[in-house]
């Protein structure tokens, strides 16, 4: 007779995208905020566009995410969209 498993034992941990967000964050993991943005978890908008900010060549991400968070009423995103008109973008 087999032994009876602890339930839950064999699940696999799902963490939610707040908790997703948290250690996205604390661990610098922009390919899991990336995947939280394209979720549409909206806290992740704002710090996918700073970080697209800082290379000429991903500006247009910067603005994809910028556009993301201005509709979403996240702070900060006319701002980022301000600086990309001033770059001509």
């Amino acid at each position: 007779m087999n032994s009876p498993t602890k339930q839950g034992q064999n699940d696999k941990i799902k963490l939610t995208q707040a908790e997703r967000f948290q250690q996205a964050t604390r661990n610098s993991d922009r390919k899991s905020m990336k995947v939280l943005a394209d979720e549409g978890y909206s806290p992740a908008f704002l710090p996918l566009a700073n970080h697209y900010m800082k290379t000429p060549s991903q500006h247009g991400l910067a603005k994809k995410y910028a556009e993301k968070a201005q509709k979403a009423k996240v702070s900060g995103a006319d701002e980022i969209l301000k600086d990309l008109e001033l770059l001509d973008f």
